[in-house]
C-alpha cells in the first residue's frame, strides 16, 4: 500500500513538474520583448488612428468610393482591434488608449478638409500609413521574439499588402477623376 501510495504520489509530482516546464517554456517563447511592445503599442495607435480616419472619410469625403473605403476600414480595424486587444492581453502586454503626436497631427489636419481635397490628403495618408504597417508587421514577423504577436503579424500581412494596393488603385482612378473634372486630362 506504501508502495502504491509513493508511486502515485511521485507520478503526480511528476506530472506536475512537466506541466510547470512545459508552460515556462512556452512562457519564454510568448514573453514579448522590447521590440515586440513596440510593435504592438503602433500597431494600436495605427488602428485607432485609421478608424477615426474612417469615420471621417465618411463625413468628409465627395466620393463615393472614399466613403465606402473609410466604412470598410472602420468595419475591418474594429475586429482587428479585438484581435490585437486578445493576442496583446495572453503576452501581458497593455494597449495605449492614446494616439501618437503624429497621428493626432494628422487627423486635426484632415478634420479641416472637405471634398477632393480631402479625398486627396486621406488617400495620401493611407497609403502611407499601410507602406509604413506593412514594414512594421514585416519585421515583427520575422523577428519578433513573442510567438503569439508574430503569429498575429503573420496572419494580418496579407490584409495590409490587399489594403495597400486597393489604395494605390483608388489613388489613380481619383486623380484620373480629379483629372478629368477640371478639364487637365489626357484625351
Amino acid at each position: 500500500m506504501r508502495m502504491k501510495t509513493w508511486l502515485t504520489s511521485a507520478t503526480c509530482v511528476a506530472a506536475l513538474t512537466a506541466i510547470r516546464c512545459q508552460a515556462l517554456a512556452q512562457n519564454s517563447e510568448n514573453a514579448p520583448n522590447t521590440a515586440d511592445r513596440k510593435f504592438v503599442k503602433a500597431a494600436a495607435q495605427s488602428e485607432m488612428a485609421n478608424v477615426k480616419l474612417g469615420e471621417l472619410a465618411g463625413k468628409n469625403s465627395a466620393s463615393d468610393s472614399v466613403k465606402h473605403f473609410g466604412k470598410t476600414i472602420v468595419d475591418d480595424h474594429f475586429r482587428f482591434n479585438d484581435e490585437l486587444k486578445r493576442r496583446a492581453g495572453r503576452t501581458g502586454i497593455t494597449l495605449p488608449t492614446d494616439l501618437s503626436t503624429k497621428r493626432k497631427a494628422v487627423i486635426a489636419k484632415l478634420e479641416k478638409l472637405h471634398g477632393a481635397a480631402f479625398d486627396t490628403a486621406y488617400l495620401r495618408d493611407m497609403q502611407a500609413e499601410h507602406s509604413d504597417q506593412y514594414m512594421r508587421f514585416y519585421m515583427e514577423m520575422l523577428k519578433g521574439h513573442s510567438l503569439t504577436i508574430r503569429a498575429f503579424a503573420a496572419i494580418n500581412l496579407d490584409v495590409i499588402e490587399k489594403r495597400g494596393k486597393l489604395i494605390s488603385g483608388m489613388e489613380k482612378m481619383h486623380g484620373a477623376l480629379k483629372g478629368r473634372r477640371s478639364g487637365n486630362a489626357k484625351r
